[in-house]
């Protein structure tokens, strides 16, 4: 992954469906090579672990992240762009 100067290794691992018909997407990042984040957060992510809930609308090719499995309070969609 990379974020502004950040370099980070993560293993991924998706699960699901979730009672909402949406999918878990688990991150732990492994590896945190440093420098600032988009964000301006020069942290060492290094063992953290973190989850995101998505769904995805195959007709539109378009997917929704969000924090809760509730598929409430999210972020997108993002659209693919051919």
């Amino acid at each position: 992954m990379v974020s502004g100067e950040e370099r980070s290794e993560s293993r991924y691992s998706v699960s699901g469906p979730t009672p909402s018909g949406g999918m878990k997407l688990a991150v732990t990042t492994l590896r945190d090579h440093g420098g600032k984040d988009c964000g301006g957060d020069a942290s060492d992510d290094s063992g953290r672990t973190w989850s995101v809930f998505f769904r995805i609308d195959q007709p539109a090719q378009a997917v929704l992240f969000c924090y809760e499995e509730a598929l409430t309070n999210c972020y997108g969609p993002f659209r693919r762009v051919k």
